[in-house]
């Protein structure tokens, strides 16, 4: 049973997604179920920095849904009524259509589609040649991480809610996953509606963050699960929460929706099935022994006084003495106190109750969060849509006021004397006449009498489809998308070159808010790189995404990283077809000169058959080399990888025939 023990699951709840140690509720036990005076002030004090996050929430969920379509919902005080309404109201009382016409929506999407359409894969750069198999081995970890976590859709998500806020954030922790069955590292978005963290901060890379948490939402099940380890602390979590969490059900508002999130409490959920949970880490400070270690070269903390440090040396002389090594030969240990700040986590009910807490678990030594802030000019944030929100009101305006004016204006107006009516006719019965196809009315003029006369006037007036047409190409100019961007059709005879010089030069005005997209994907990768080495600690085999790594690199191996030394750098490599497309070029032309070997083709080859045409070579020479009868249906794999080839290249084909 021990040796079975270590791989029974363990499945953890979202709110940690990491291993939860023993400690959990341990500083509860014992403690009368009232409120914790330094949890309650903590709790306090989280509380305050959600709420300095208030305009900033406030100006997300206005940029969200302008965005959405409801672009007619700001308030506007009505002088007549003497009372704040809607725009959208107010205009429906006058009579007429709030109509829209969503330029923001159609930006954003501009925007993701670039995203998609050129997307990077991160690559480990080793700047010691020595280590080059290793940086190779970690981007393919890293690779292989992504598609574990889908994280092209992450990332798509990601950039929207940059977009829209100005705030990438996300959360990375290596816990169990149930629905694969496998411990690995688990990436996920983090709602800015859920996020607090001292909000005085002015380095644009984020590094003066002292306090930073989320409020989750958990079902008693997950809740029980997660912080649980007895059926004592069961009956501890239903006491402290002392409501009937069975059912997990909606009592107020509407699914699918934003009124959840628009209406969320800092202590009170707003679905009436889930228990609050309030994570917080913070940064303290204490006096700590830093102990290097000569017998090993480790240097770490320990929870030692120097003077029980030096009474460890000396047990050490002793020990070594024993087996003959004299005191000047033998490895001490140097021991220093240091004030020394470190990351801890706590995890509260909103009673001010402790499930856990502890110092950080990672090796990176900081928090599970990355967070990235646009621009952060003086403290504030925001995202590229609150800046065309006013062309985008303007347009509205502009659509709004031409449907006034067609509907106030003079369409098909018949000016009639009333002399000019005949005799027995009522002027209904002349109107129908009038408009009826093929009408005759008789009448008899009258002198100074003037004939009638039917009146159509111009139902826009001049300037006013200029003026749309101007609100227009500003909203572009200011977000930084213009016809070539969009790959909207050229004039004719604009020359292919200058055409896509203008694209190019359409993306300059992008260029640093999707660079700070791209450095947040750095920290990220960067965060999920250093958690592969702390908890990655047996091999393991990787997928090699697109047949772009060598063999070597297949198979995650720890020891080889204990045994180097790592100066890893991360960039991003495209993943473009036209990128692959020059690959392949170059390898064929390389192979084609045969100053590579076809097997070292094939090991860096994109093509889709390339790993498995490389097996079947390697597994044929290998039979030719033993003498034993050659496999037909190797012989058929090889037969339909030279079809398959030649379709590429009728010369890569033949050369794989005479090799």
């Amino acid at each position: 049973m021990e040796n079975l023990e270590k791989y029974k699951p363990r499945k953890l709840s979202e709110v940690t997604r990491g291993k939860i140690p023993e400690k959990a509720l341990s500083s509860n036990k014992g403690l009368p179920d009232n409120f914790e005076s330094e949890n309650h002030l903590l709790l306090r004090h989280c509380q305050d920095l959600w709420d300095n996050l208030r305009d900033f929430r406030e100006r997300r969920r206005r940029a969200r849904r302008y965005h959405r379509g409801d672009q007619w919902g700001d308030l506007i005080f009505n002088v007549d009524e003497n009372k704040w309404m809607r725009e959208e109201d107010y205009i429906r009382s006058q009579g007429k259509v709030p109509l829209k016409q969503n330029v923001i929506r159609q930006l954003t999407k501009n925007l993701q589609g670039q995203y998609r359409r050129n997307p990077t894969k991160t690559i480990v750069y080793a700047r010691d040649r020595e280590d080059s198999e290793i940086s190779e081995m970690m981007s393919n970890a890293i690779q292989t991480v992504h598609d574990l976590n889908h994280v092209v859709q992450l990332d798509a998500a990601a950039l929207m809610e940059g977009i829209l806020s100005g705030c990438f954030i996300g959360k990375y922790v290596y816990t169990y996953m149930s629905d694969m069955d496998t411990e690995d590292i688990f990436m996920s978005n983090v709602n800015p509606n859920r996020i607090f963290f001292n909000g005085d901060l002015e380095d644009p890379r984020q590094n003066d963050i002292r306090t930073i948490g989320e409020i989750h939402d958990l079902t008693m099940n997950d809740l029980i699960e997660t912080f649980g380890r007895t059926t004592g602390d069961e009956e501890k979590i239903r006491h402290w929460y002392s409501v009937d969490y069975y059912h997990d059900y909606i009592s107020s508002g509407r699914s699918l929706s934003s009124d959840f999130a628009d209406a969320i409490d800092f202590y009170i959920p707003q679905n009436t099935g889930m228990c609050r949970v309030v994570e917080v880490w913070i940064k303290k400070a204490a006096w700590k022994t830093f102990v290097h270690d000569f017998y090993d070269g480790t240097y770490k903390t320990i929870d030692a006084s120097i003077k029980e440090v030096e009474q460890m040396n000396v047990q050490r002389i002793k020990d070594f003495a024993e087996m003959g090594i004299p005191a000047e030969e033998v490895p001490l240990m140097q021991a220093e106190r240091r004030y020394d700040q470190f990351w801890y986590v706590k995890f509260m009910t909103p009673y001010g109750h402790t499930l856990y807490e502890g110092e950080t678990p990672y090796q990176h030594n900081t928090h599970p969060y990355e967070m990235v802030l646009y621009p952060l000019i003086d403290g504030e944030v925001w995202g590229p849509a609150e800046d065309i929100i006013d062309q985008q009101r303007y347009v509205n305006r502009t659509f709004t006021r031409m449907d006034f004016i067609v509907d106030a204006s003079a369409k098909g107006l018949l000016l009639i004397h009333e002399d000019s009516i005949p005799d027995g006719m009522q002027l209904g019965d002349f109107a129908d006449e009038w408009s009826r196809v093929g009408g005759v009315i008789k009448y008899k003029g009258k002198p100074g009498v003037p004939p009638p006369q039917q009146i159509a006037g111009n139902a826009i007036p001049a300037g006013m489809q200029e003026m749309l047409a101007t609100q227009l190409k500003l909203t572009y100019d200011i977000i930084g998308i213009h016809q070539a961007a969009q790959g909207q059709s050229p004039k004719s005879g604009t020359a292919a070159s200058l055409y896509a010089q203008e694209a190019d030069n359409a993306s300059i005005n992008l260029k640093d808010f999707m660079d700070t997209f791209k450095y947040f994907k750095k920290k990220r990768d960067t965060k999920v790189m250093k958690l592969i080495m702390q908890f990655y600690q047996e091999k393991r085999i990787l997928s090699a995404t697109g047949g772009q790594f060598a063999r070597q690199a297949n198979v995650f191996d720890p020891e080889k990283i204990r045994g180097a030394t790592l100066d890893l750098a991360l960039a991003e490599g495209p993943d473009t077809p036209v990128y692959r497309q020059v690959i392949e070029d170059v390898l064929n032309n390389l192979l084609l000169n045969q100053m590579i070997s076809l097997e070292m083709y094939l090991e860096h080859s994109t093509l889709p058959f390339a790993n498995q045409l490389l097996d079947t070579i390697q597994r044929h020479k290998q039979q030719m080399q033993e003498g034993g009868p050659v496999d037909p249906e190797l012989q058929a794999q090889v037969g339909q990888a030279q079809q398959e080839m030649e379709a590429q290249d009728p010369r890569m084909a033949k050369l794989l025939q005479s090799m």
